[in-house]
């Protein structure tokens, strides 16, 4: 029986799985988790209709197979998965429902060209996915994605013509968290690996995103609504020695800087 790459849920489809989402684009990217773009790691992406799944490549696999997927959407990275099927992975989830907004293109003196993404969350934190594996390709991979965004209910902010001073302003992970944190939303339904955790929750930060501008292709679609979630009572939390991060009792690992705990 087939099973889903992603949650290892049994029963799914390719590109279509129950609980992931439908699938509406994949490709190979650099993650930049830090202030400048040499806080980065490789990336294999995969964008739903619920959830961005992300997950870390090594740069042999960034320059083979996962490259196709910069260059080809969707198809090539699918190829490239297939290819790389048998190997042991561990992915990050990211509820769609977490982030206010996406600026694109977003430009530093570092990132010029109109291929880089920042992500901001409803909590502050941010992160950039950098469509850089093949130049020639990357322009028109970055704008299908920008469509795909739009698709899905994200809405995106034209950055044009804006030069930031930083890739990110807070960030939200690190090279250890990137592509093992689980969302809570998905933690309900993900076969937990040795290396994934599971993310505590954006503490009363989800509220309906009001945008101030628009992107070109914005008009069509409207942001995703998100349901009020009832008032829950505080949980017990514990800190993370390293960085003073609280959370809660029963994780193995700090969500702010990847530490795990002793107990």
């Amino acid at each position: 029986m087939a099973f889903c790459e992603f949650c290892k849920a049994e029963g799914q489809k390719t590109g279509t799985c129950a609980y992931c989402g439908t699938a509406y684009y994949t490709a190979g990217v650099t993650f930049i988790y830090g202030q400048t773009e040499k806080e980065s790691y490789g990336s294999e992406f995969r964008l739903t209709d619920k959830y961005l799944i992300v997950r870390s490549v090594s740069k042999t696999e960034m320059a083979g197979n996962v490259t196709a997927g910069a260059a080809f959407g969707l198809l090539g990275a699918l190829t490239a998965t297939a290819v790389n099927a048998a190997r042991k992975k561990s992915y990050g989830f990211y509820d769609l429902q977490d982030i206010q907004k996406v600026i694109y293109p977003y430009h530093t003196n570092s990132l010029k060209k109109d291929t880089a993404f920042k992500f901001i969350n409803k909590d502050g934190s941010d992160f950039v996915l950098y469509f850089n594996l093949n130049g020639l390709f990357s322009g028109k991979a970055a704008k299908n994605f920008a469509e795909a965004l739009i698709k899905v209910g994200v809405y995106v902010e034209n950055g044009a013509g804006i030069t930031y001073p930083v890739c990110c302003m807070s960030p939200f992970v690190n090279q250890m968290t990137f592509g093992t944190r689980v969302c809570r939303s998905a933690a309900t339904f993900v076969k937990m690996t040795e290396e994934q955790f599971i993310a505590p929750d954006m503490m009363g930060m989800r509220q309906a995103y009001q945008p101030q501008s628009n992107f070109a292709q914005q008009q069509a679609f409207s942001a995703r609504p998100v349901t009020p979630q009832p008032m829950e009572q505080p949980s017990e939390q514990k800190m993370c020695s390293a960085c003073g991060t609280m959370n809660e009792v029963q994780a193995r690992f700090c969500s702010k800087c990847g530490t795990p705990y002793s107990n």
